[in-house]
């Protein structure tokens, strides 16, 4: 137990300080091999993790649960470049009805977040995953320092991961195909 959570503390360490933000690395799929960035399928694994401690109190939402629908997770961090740019295109998508985003940042602390969060006008529900919890239930799926990142889940199933930022609708759009050929 130790040696995971010092796994992830390094890895938020490393992701925060030294890069900010993946953009350049692959992540290891299930063969070892590397995964590139963008959509991939994922061979739906139910996630468990209880995020509703870390919900930012600045934010006016009801916890929302994961294991209904189809719900886009992104992970984010504010001293990630790309993840500051992929904010406002979250938030429009966040206001279709066919699918609800949830941000969860990577920061260590609740004030950098949620001051990017304001700034970037975000009115969709996010999480500090200060502690590494969500990094660690999808561990295997995402790797611990790609941030940007984001799963879309259907009823609670990781069903698609996208590594690296999102740039357009379209992108989103691409997931969402994805995800539809994907039964859970």
């Amino acid at each position: 137990m130790k040696r995971s959570a010092l796994r992830v503390v390094l890895g938020a360490w490393l992701t925060v300080v030294l890069c900010g933000c993946s953009g350049t690395s692959g992540a290891p799929d299930g063969d070892g091999s590397a995964q590139s960035l963008g959509w991939h399928r994922v061979d739906g694994s139910r996630l468990v993790v209880d995020l509703d401690d870390q919900f930012f109190p600045t934010q006016q939402h009801d916890p929302l649960p994961l294991d209904r629908g189809l719900v886009l997770v992104n992970i984010w961090a504010s001293t990630c470049g790309p993840c500051v740019k992929e904010l406002p295109l979250l938030a429009r998508v966040s206001s279709d009805h066919d699918l609800r985003v949830i941000g969860v940042s990577r920061d260590v602390r609740a004030g950098p977040a949620v001051a990017m969060l304001q700034r970037a006008h975000v009115g969709y529900p996010n999480w500090l995953d200060a502690g590494g919890k969500l990094a660690v239930a999808l561990d295997g799926v995402v790797p611990l320092n790609a941030v940007p990142s984001s799963v879309l889940l259907r009823d609670g199933v990781v069903v698609a991961a996208h590594i690296g930022a999102l740039h357009s609708r379209a992108d989103v759009r691409r997931g969402l195909d994805l995800a539809d050929g994907v039964s859970s």
